[in-house]
């Protein structure tokens, strides 16, 4: 099913929309190399980490390679956002955002990220302007 809808990314006018969760060797996903293979320079590309709380100890420098864009540089770049537990399905949704601010705000190594590079509501931001940039284009 994925290799059907990346296919779709040859059209210019399309953005990718890579989500995968950090907590798995990134290398085992075939979705970065099908996307290189549309969009060669990540053009148009932009990456999404999951489950940024469930990486093992000593796997963060990996993962903040990635987010910096040192390894499996994106155009559009990488962001991070903390999954909801099941518990916290039940919270607002005040309550699930101020939960993940407090997470990007206080956990090592993820509070020394840019701060516009975590959270649901950043990528939020930035998928709603990105799809107005490739609009107007």
């Amino acid at each position: 099913m994925v290799r059907n809808m990346v296919s779709y990314m040859q059209n210019p006018r399309s953005a990718m929309l890579a989500v995968i969760p950090a907590n798995v060797d990134i290398g085992t996903y075939d979705i970065l190399d099908m996307a290189e293979q549309y969009k060669p320079k990540g053009e148009h590309t932009l990456g999404v980490l999951t489950k940024p709380d469930l990486v093992d100890e000593g796997a963060e420098p990996a993962i903040m390679d990635i987010i910096e864009g040192k390894s499996h540089a994106l155009d559009l770049g990488w962001y991070v956002v903390r999954n909801s537990g099941q518990q916290q399905l039940k919270d607002s949704s005040a309550q699930r955002h101020a939960s993940e601010k407090l997470f990007f705000t206080s956990t090592a190594p993820w509070n020394e990220l840019a701060k516009d590079r975590v959270g649901i509501s950043t990528l939020h931001t930035r998928l709603v302007d990105t799809l107005g940039l490739l609009t107007r284009r």
